[in-house]
């Protein structure tokens, strides 16, 4: 055991005094800091391999993955987990959204909206909408907390009629509406 651990301490070692002797005339092309459109391109692909992975956002803090990451590029400075949770996400779901946003508008045979209402784990009772393209492609658009709302045919009619003005000013073509059974939804049709 204590010579696994040596011959483990020895190679480490012996990697880190091998990296650094690790030059040659192709590090300027290989190592090199990024630019900023690269350096957007990385955040973005960091945070789809954090959802893609299921990994908890403060993967990014993990000393080995920041090792890791100086190993292969020593000029990339990884983000923390707070900028990744906050800047890049916020920046992606931007994105996200003008990009569905184009092609709902481009969408002419007309989209489906669609909304359903849950109780979350926290006991809030929320509302969640989809818009689903003619090719059947869904878009989530929100989910509102309505825990403090009496959810009435009137008030579910009120939100239709939100939703109804909000899409015909984004100028996309609605083609319908699809509700989920509870009471006030089907009263309301």
């Amino acid at each position: 055991m204590i010579n696994q651990r040596r011959d483990s301490i020895s190679s480490r070692t012996s990697l880190n005094s091998l990296s650094s002797q690790w030059s040659g005339p192709m590090d300027s092309f290989v190592v090199r800091s990024l630019s900023n459109s690269d350096n957007k391109k990385f955040q973005q692909h960091l945070l789809q391999v954090t959802i893609s992975c299921g990994f908890p956002l403060s993967w990014v803090n993990n000393p080995e993955v920041i090792e890791l990451f100086k190993f292969l590029n020593p000029q990339i400075k990884l983000p923390d987990r707070k900028t990744l949770s906050t800047e890049i996400l916020s920046d992606a779901v931007k994105d996200f959204d003008k990009m569905m946003l184009e092609k709902l508008v481009l969408d002419r045979i007309g989209i489906t909206l669609m909304f359903d209402g849950w109780t979350n784990v926290r006991e809030q009772e929320l509302m969640g909408t989809i818009l689903m393209s003619s090719e059947g492609q869904p878009y989530v658009w929100k989910a509102m907390d309505i825990s403090s709302e009496r959810t009435t045919a009137s008030e579910v009619m009120l939100k239709i009629k939100e939703m109804m003005l909000k899409i015909n000013e984004l100028d996309i073509s609605l083609l319908s509406i699809v509700t989920d059974s509870a009471p006030a939804y089907n009263a309301a049709r």
